[in-house]
């Protein structure tokens, strides 16, 4: 884009946000806790964290819904079109609000049936393993660098986006992947001690004036307490 086009797009995009602000049915000029708030989070953190949790949230706030969506941008609310976000960085823009969460650490992880077919992979023999790669690891940003070094000497066998599908392939023993380390509660599961792990800082987002609807920051509050580091 010209500059010029990059600052139409850019305001568009803001209009964008307004105009789902706007027509959306929440209740945001009322003090009542009623209405639908739309949550942008992972799969993985919405299965183990928020999920379980949303029973106790309904107990007590009945007329709040909350929708779960995948995010389409982990560092960039408006492009979710959602009221709230969890994601790896905070949002530097004056009109968002973003609070510090705990931290996800990945682990490198294979499941004990491709072990059983191709050894325990360790820092000597990584050239002869498998691995599952993905767009979202294939950053050349610092943060991704130890999963870099350990792929770039073994062999992509496939890659796959959807975090759901992608933890399925590794326990289905296709090859060693990035995961979560919530995945070792997983009985097959056996991470791995090859000088890769990676700290993710999670924060949650949300528009600060979708903040002022009583339902908006209900949820705000309550994702940001399952995810704090105290949980």
């Amino acid at each position: 884009l010209t500059p010029r086009g990059e600052e139409l797009a850019q305001t568009l995009l803001r209009f964008d946000q307004e105009l789902f602000a706007i027509t959306n049915d929440l209740r945001g000029e009322t003090k009542q806790a009623e209405g639908v708030v739309r949550l942008s989070i992972t799969d993985g953190l919405a299965a183990v964290f928020v999920a379980p949790a949303l029973r106790q949230l309904a107990r007590q706030y009945p007329r709040v819904r909350v929708e779960i969506r995948n995010p389409q941008n982990y560092v960039s609310l408006r492009e979710n079109q959602t009221d709230m976000m969890v994601g790896f960085s905070p949002e530097k823009h004056p009109d968002m609000t973003s609070a510090r969460a705990g931290t996800l650490h990945y682990l490198p992880m294979a499941a004990r049936a491709y072990v059983e077919r191709k050894g325990m992979p360790t820092l000597d023999n990584l050239e002869s393993h498998l691995f599952i790669d993905a767009e979202r690891y294939s950053s050349k940003i610092e943060l991704w660098r130890p999963w870099r070094k350990v792929v770039e000497r073994g062999s992509v066998s496939s890659r796959c986006e959807s975090s759901t599908v992608y933890g399925m392939m590794v326990k289905a023993g296709l090859g060693i992947g990035l995961l979560s380390s919530i995945n070792v509660l997983e009985p097959l599961a056996i991470p791995l001690d090859i000088n890769c792990q990676i700290d993710l800082p999670l924060f949650v987002t949300a528009l600060t004036e979708r903040l002022q609807a009583r339902p908006v920051h209900i949820v705000f509050d309550f994702v940001l307490s399952l995810l704090g580091e105290e949980n």
